[in-house]
């Protein structure tokens, strides 16, 4: 994932690699969604729209022309396809659920190994109650049968638009 442009939007992807011995197909859309919330509280399909990106639209300039997409990707061993997706923040901020709507890196970082970004400190509430701070979700699920869904999170985050492109074939 990049970091956030000068307006919030923040661009990533998810890559599927051909892991086997054999070359496949893929035919149709894989499965993007997300949701946004509190860290604890985290709920698939809350507050964030998930929509195809479209030439000129809101994820442009992030996200390449729809015209790079395949409607069927054919993978031999050991290549790959991504399925990129741009989140644009919504307009107005996220107070009501510890956040301020910025995408600004997080001030302090929980330290971990897994790799996942940190959680950020979320500023206090006059009454001095920490609120948990917000974040999306964006998750991806390959068409192919038993694949595992992959997920990755954008910190100080909440609600907005996830624009997502259909499979675009890497050459690697």
């Amino acid at each position: 994932m990049r970091n956030p442009e000068g307006d919030g939007r923040v661009a990533g992807g998810f890559r599927v690699t051909n892991v086997s011995s054999q070359g496949c197909s893929v035919a149709g859309r894989d499965t993007v969604t997300a949701a946004s919330a509190p860290v604890a509280t985290l709920v698939p399909g809350s507050g964030v729209a998930v929509v195809g990106h479209t030439a000129g639209g809101p994820g442009s300039g992030l996200l390449p022309d729809p015209s790079a997409e395949a409607s069927t990707v054919v993978l031999p061993p050991n290549k790959s396809y991504e399925v990129r997706f741009a989140w644009v923040p919504p307009g107005e901020p996220c107070a009501a659920n510890g956040s301020d709507g910025s995408t600004k890196p997080p001030l302090t970082s929980s330290a971990g190994t897994s790799g996942a970004p940190g959680s950020g400190a979320a500023s206090e509430p006059q009454t001095g109650t920490p609120q948990a701070p917000s974040v999306v979700e964006v998750s991806h699920t390959p068409r192919t049968s038993g694949a595992p869904t992959t997920r990755t999170t954008i910190p100080d985050a909440c609600g907005g638009t996830v624009y997502r492109t259909g499979a675009i074939p890497v050459d690697d």
